[in-house]
């Protein structure tokens, strides 16, 4: 059952459902309605189901590569990396529309979140926007901005 506030957005969709969905709503408002849907199709998950997805979702299972051997690799590639770099451990997510933004990149091809976000498929997208961010925002300044990650993508 739909909670106060989601009973709300719904009745937003009586009229056009798919340009309120996809331009009239206010992003809190698709949030409220999509965590509500969300919601509805979680509480009809089953342990059975559950266990499936597990095995047959690409997503979701795990890597076959064993960690203290990615781990060891990504130490020596930060012990070789030039003292000019900043190192910077991502967010898994980034906001909507990054890849889109700045690449070629359908958005069908790219994990969204029902929350206003996108898992981050590309690090360098988001270490781009990082970098503008601190040239102008956060150490403004002419000098190039040298960043580093290492994230599983």
């Amino acid at each position: 059952m739909a909670s106060h506030p989601a009973e709300r957005v719904w009745r937003q969709l009586a009229g056009a459902p798919r340009a309120a969905l996809e331009h009239d709503l206010s992003q809190a408002d698709l949030q409220t309605l999509l965590l509500d849907v969300a919601s509805e199709r979680a509480a009809t998950v089953t342990p059975a189901r559950l266990m499936r997805r597990w095995r047959q979702d690409r997503y979701v299972t795990p890597s076959d590569s064993d960690p203290r051997k990615v781990w060891r690799t990504e130490a020596r590639l930060w012990a070789l990396l030039p003292g000019e770099f900043t190192g910077v451990d991502l967010s898994p997510v980034t906001p909507l529309g990054t890849c889109t933004a700045l690449g070629p990149v359908s958005q069908n091809r790219v994990m969204s979140t029902i929350r206003g976000s996108e898992v981050v498929s590309d690090p360098t997208n988001v270490l781009a926007v990082e970098a503008a961010w601190r040239r102008r925002e956060a150490i403004p300044r002419e000098d190039p901005v040298h960043l580093a990650c290492c994230q599983p993508v």
